[in-house]
């Protein structure tokens, strides 16, 4: 019998996919490219892999150095995912679902970064401004 997927369970599965994808380059990028040692690879004029440990939210704001500061973050990281979680269990329209799960997979991945590495792993880099 064929049973198609829900709107969450689209999103769930895209979460996972983003999240498997968000921890296989963040390893490439450290083990393989090993971009840590290396800090910038041009790839082209407007593009290139930089390193860039990110210990705060976003762009630098809510610097997180400490250990009670990244617990904070990582509190913070899971109550936005349980919420939208919640959001996607109520996704109306299939892009929306996809686009939950986008955000959960990778808040999920930085997340399990913070843990890891006490930081996130940024690395692309459009004209100065590293994600």
């Amino acid at each position: 019998m064929k049973r198609d997927l829900t709107l969450p369970q689209w999103g769930a599965l895209v979460a996972l996919v983003v999240f498997v994808l968000d921890r296989l380059s963040k390893w490439w990028i450290l083990n393989i490219v090993d971009l840590p040692a290396r800090r910038s690879i041009e790839v082209l004029p407007f593009f290139d892999l930089s390193m860039v440990w990110n210990e705060s939210v976003s762009f630098g704001m809510f610097q997180a150095g400490t250990v009670a500061g990244r617990a904070v973050l990582v509190i913070f990281s899971r109550l936005v995912v349980g919420f939208l979680v919640k959001w996607l269990l109520e996704a109306e329209r299939w892009l929306q679902a996809v686009f939950l799960g986008m955000i959960i997979g990778g808040a999920l991945g930085n997340g399990l970064a913070r843990v890891i590495y006490c930081a996130v792993v940024d690395f692309v880099d459009f004209l100065g401004l590293a994600f």
